[in-house]
């Protein structure tokens, strides 16, 4: 609900500041756009180009919403991975997956499905959903901070909103 309300602020903001309806029309999607690309989805946190990652991908308010939608979801969930997502190898002659990769295992993400065969290992990278989503930057200890940074998004665009329709918008007597 807060996106849908935090969607139509932003589009009143727009509209506030654009001096007809079809320049506001034209304008929306670019913002629209800039919000999407950089919120981590598209492009992961990780795979972004610095530039952006240091202060657009800060700037995006879809950022913190699908943050906290996705961190809520997933935590604590197991995953299992179907036969296609596993990473198969091979561990030397006369070791077990388990023996090959289980010192390895301790420290790293994900699980054996197979630990005591001795050829194509399977390997599935994530135990369960917080370890899916660390990898994009994002923690489940964020999701009322983001929830409030979201609300003070559409905060500002309420004011700008306001603020704009005062200045260009009102006639002046």
């Amino acid at each position: 609900m807060l996106l849908g309300i935090f969607s139509l602020t932003i589009g009143q903001a727009i509209a506030a500041f654009s001096p007809n309806d079809v320049v506001a029309s034209m304008l929306n999607p670019i913002f629209t756009t800039m919000m999407t690309l950089f919120c981590g989805v598209t492009i992961p946190y990780p795979q972004m180009p610095l530039f952006w990652r240091r202060w657009m991908y800060y700037m995006s308010p879809y950022t913190y919403y699908i943050e906290g939608v996705i961190t809520n979801d997933l935590h604590g969930k197991p995953i299992r991975c179907r036969s296609y997502d596993f990473f198969v190898f091979n561990p030397p002659g006369g070791q077990s997956c388990g023996q090959f990769a289980g010192s390895w295992l301790q420290s790293a993400n994900g699980y054996l499905d197979n630990e005591g065969a001795t050829g194509s290992c399977n390997y599935c990278p994530y135990r369960n959903g917080d370890e899916y989503y660390s990898a994009l930057n994002w923690s489940f200890v964020h999701r009322w901070r983001n929830f409030c940074i979201l609300i003070g998004f559409t905060a500002f665009n309420i004011g700008f909103t306001v603020f704009m329709t005062r200045m260009y918008k009102v006639d002046k007597r």
